[in-house]
């Protein structure tokens, strides 16, 4: 992309999904709220929404369009009841040209909250023929808040965006393949909107003192994440002094850009496995830790992926931004491509992979760059 110009979007008329304890409710900034349902998640449905979940995690190939819809279909009729969906689409009927529902997902933070929060919803389906995923509608901007005592910030708007790629690659864990990635950059560098610093070698100590010096707009992780069962907990893997993985929580990491008094707008968390996706190998639990504790926005993938199908979403979340559009418009274009049909990397399961977790704030998923 030579030169990306950006463009206003109209402001989003923004829908927010309030669950807690067993019930649901649609809200708008403005004070309208639907009448509170019940939510419709029995112990079945929870059983049904994990097979498919371990499914989505440890077989990324074969998946039928059908099979990922009944899913969505399923999520869809445990969250979406009632008035709560008909609040939404009312919201749709009153849109302006080109704008759009930021339809976001609040859950509480109690441990049944958090359970449900760790749910795919990005997989969200419209069960009435219309073939809709919420995760890909242009209608819509799918994303997650997460509550924090962070004090907010005015988002800085520029005409073009530092990015600081951290690419880690413990001598312990499997190759992390960065080619693809790095060619998009540097296309993106040389239309000259885009700069590009990395750090090959991320000790805690290095990625401290590369954010202090580059006081980058978006970081930029690439490497291995997993997800303990034991505590619940999300890790990625920087390195040690030696070279072998050294595990950090997402609260560890926002610690780490804390004592740089780097502020990036995105914390973009990618996994490029050069061997067969892992299970275990997701950023979903680091996310919202890291929101929680620091930045106004993470994009995560909730499973491994190819490095050429986790390489064409950020090049479409960069354009995307290059463009004028906000952090969650971004990543909902990410999403759609994947998912479209004529897309090389086409594949149902990609749909729900990319998950946008940001503070509960209005400016925290504001356009990055402005101007041309």
């Amino acid at each position: 992309m030579q030169g990306a110009t950006a463009v206003v979007h109209p402001v989003p008329q923004t829908v927010t999904i309030e669950v807690d304890d067993g019930t649901v409710r649609a809200s708008t900034p403005e004070g309208y709220r639907s009448r509170l349902e019940q939510t419709r998640i029995d112990a079945v449905d929870e059983q049904l929404i994990g097979v498919f979940d371990r499914w989505l995690a440890r077989s990324p190939d074969g998946w039928a369009r059908a099979d990922v819809s009944a899913f969505g279909s399923l999520l869809f009729r445990a969250l979406l009841v009632g008035e709560t969906w008909d609040f939404v689409l009312q919201r749709c009927d009153e849109l302006l040209d080109g704008q759009r529902v930021r339809l976001q997902l609040s859950f509480p933070a109690t441990p049944a909250g958090r359970h449900l929060a760790a749910l795919p919803w990005e997989y969200l389906h419209v069960p009435d023929g219309t073939g809709m995923f919420l995760g890909t509608d242009e209608r819509f901007l799918l994303s997650r808040t997460v509550s924090t005592d962070v004090p907010p910030t005015a988002p800085a708007v520029g005409p073009g965006m530092t990015v600081l790629l951290v690419v880690s690659q413990p001598t312990d864990e499997a190759d992390v393949v960065v080619e693809t990635i790095d060619s998009v950059l540097d296309r993106l560098q040389e239309g000259g909107s885009v700069t590009v610093e990395r750090v090959p070698s991320p000790t805690p100590r290095a990625l401290e003192e590369a954010l202090r010096d580059v006081s980058p707009d978006v970081l930029h992780f690439v490497g291995h994440g997993k997800h303990e069962a034991i505590d619940g907990e999300g890790r990625v893997a920087l390195v040690d002094v030696a070279g072998t993985a050294n595990w950090l929580s997402g609260q560890d990491v926002a610690q780490i850009l804390k004592k740089s008094g780097a502020d990036p707008r995105l914390v973009l968390l990618q996994s490029c496995s050069g061997a067969k996706e892992s299970a275990t190998a997701s950023f979903a639990g680091v996310a919202p830790q890291l929101v929680r504790n620091g930045p106004p926005c993470v994009i995560g993938m909730r499973y491994d992926v190819r490095p050429e199908v986790a390489s064409t979403f950020a090049a479409q979340v960069y354009e995307a931004l290059l463009e004028g559009d906000s952090l969650d418009g971004a990543a909902q274009r990410g999403r759609g491509f994947l998912a479209d049909s004529t897309s090389p990397q086409h594949d149902p399961r990609l749909i729900g992979l990319p998950v946008v977790y940001a503070h509960d704030r209005p400016a925290a998923l504001d356009a990055l760059v402005g101007g041309s």
